[in-house]
């Protein structure tokens, strides 16, 4: 039987995660600012797998882009994104 996820059971980190936005492109990719937006205040809406949420805050919504004049890879990107998230 498959475990409901919970919040509750996440534990709460101390690691020092940076500055925000907390998140730096790949190693090839750049964050395109001339398409990226940044709001001291905005929401962004979740799924969880049952239902929507909405949490609020500083919000950056970062346009992601190849180094150089390169074709968009996005295998590159999913994979970097995954094992960033050790998935």
């Amino acid at each position: 039987m498959k475990k409901e996820f919970s919040w509750a059971e996440i534990p709460e980190s101390t690691v020092d995660i940076g500055e925000f936005p907390y998140l730096t492109p790949p190693k090839g990719m750049i964050v395109d600012k001339d398409e990226s937006e940044s709001f001291e205040f905005d929401k962004l809406e979740f799924f969880d797998g049952r239902q929507f949420f909405v949490l609020d805050g500083k919000v950056e919504r970062m346009s992601i882009a190849m180094e150089g004049d390169k074709e968009w890879e996005q295998y590159l990107f999913d994979k970097s994104v995954s094992e960033y998230l050790n998935l």
